[in-house]
């Protein structure tokens, strides 16, 4: 149906976008046109940090969808949700910890949840409840959603 393809591509483009920050917020080890160290780290614009947590508190929310909207997942949606879910788990690991070693600002509550065992556990979810339409995977979907499920171990 169309709101559970929204729901799919919405969640795959909100993982997309937080990728797309984090490496934004990831500090540049040398100025652009300098081969000169950086001694200390800049800050990060302040939208980019509130676009970050826009965009998990968004993917939680569409998350909060999935049980209602995977019955209607065709399997290109199904690999695209569980490649979002995998792509999520990676950042919320990567972003846990800055570059310094130091514990990063925490995440907005709804984004908290977050964690890679909660998005481990939706993915199996989302693959149980879409088991039966394993057959109507193009090479595609599938060598996706095996690349989510192996990121998610």
């Amino acid at each position: 149906s169309f709101q559970s393809r929204a729901v799919a591509n919405a969640l795959w483009a909100a993982a997309k976008l937080a990728e797309l920050t984090a490496s934004m917020l990831q500090p540049q080890s040398q100025h652009a046109g300098s081969s000169r160290m950086s001694s200390r780290a800049e800050q990060p614009p302040a939208g980019l940090l509130s676009a970050q947590h826009q965009l998990r508190t968004l993917a939680a929310a569409l998350i909060s969808r999935l049980p209602d909207s995977s019955p209607g997942f065709e399997p290109q949606h199904v690999s695209s949700v569980a490649y979002a879910l995998a792509l999520l788990a990676e950042l919320s690991i990567t972003q846990a910890v800055n570059a310094d070693g130091v514990s990063a600002a925490p995440p907005p509550p709804a984004a908290a949840q977050l964690t890679p065992d909660f998005l481990g556990q939706q993915a199996t979810l989302l693959l149980q409840a879409s088991s039966h339409k394993l057959p109507g995977f193009n090479t595609q979907a599938l060598s996706n959603t095996l690349y989510a499920v192996a990121q998610l171990g």
